[in-house]
């Protein structure tokens, strides 16, 4: 399997655990961590191109810019730090990433 395909399979597996969770955007971001940091350290790949890699990057470094509270789940732990007093118009960033990622993994999929 291609790093891409790996890659394009964790992100959808992440997206939908993410879109189906009850709770506000913030919540679910803490709960699908693990997910999300998986996706996140698979984008960083040739294949993906270097646009998609770098926005991964700036929402990655914005949901872990803060250390974390606890170091039991430090990642979960970190992005709950970092999106204490995050205004709406990131979280529509990140929504608006994920969306569009999905939409492309799934049209290429077609």
């Amino acid at each position: 399997m291609s790093h891409l395909k790996y890659y394009e399979g964790k992100f959808i597996k992440f997206y939908r655990k993410f879109s189906l969770k009850p709770g506000n955007v913030k919540e679910r971001l803490e709960i699908c961590g693990d997910d999300l940091e998986y996706a996140y350290s698979l984008s960083q790949i040739d294949e993906l191109g270097s646009e998609r890699r770098n926005m991964w990057q700036n929402i990655w470094s914005e949901l872990t810019c803060k250390p974390p509270y606890s170091e039991n789940n430090s990642i979960k732990s970190s992005i709950s730090h970092s999106l204490t007093g995050k205004h709406k118009k990131s979280l529509i960033k990140y929504l608006d990433f994920f969306l569009n990622e999905y939409t492309l993994i799934i049209k290429q999929k077609s």
